[in-house]
């Protein structure tokens, strides 16, 4: 395995012990694109957390965008 291989590997492992510490586990993950956010209105349960703060993330860049991972119930299920 190529040493930029076992650096992308490294990175993703960083990046999902730092959701999995600071967030409960989904049953699912939803990718809002520009114009969806409004989804997470009807979340329950809502926590989040900051791109910033996940390692090796990168920071939104579009006005508007929350640069949040949110976490929640919707319809009973688990999602992110």
């Amino acid at each position: 395995m190529s040493e930029k291989l076992q650096q992308e590997i490294q990175s993703i492992r960083e990046a999902s012990l730092a959701v999995k510490t600071a967030l409960p586990p989904a049953d699912l993950a939803v990718v809002l694109g520009s114009g969806l956010g409004s989804l997470t209105d009807i979340i329950e349960e809502k926590k989040s957390l900051d791109y910033l703060d996940i390692p090796h993330f990168p920071a939104p860049t579009i006005p508007g965008h929350s640069g949040k991972l949110i976490w929640g119930k919707l319809n009973g299920r688990a999602v992110y």
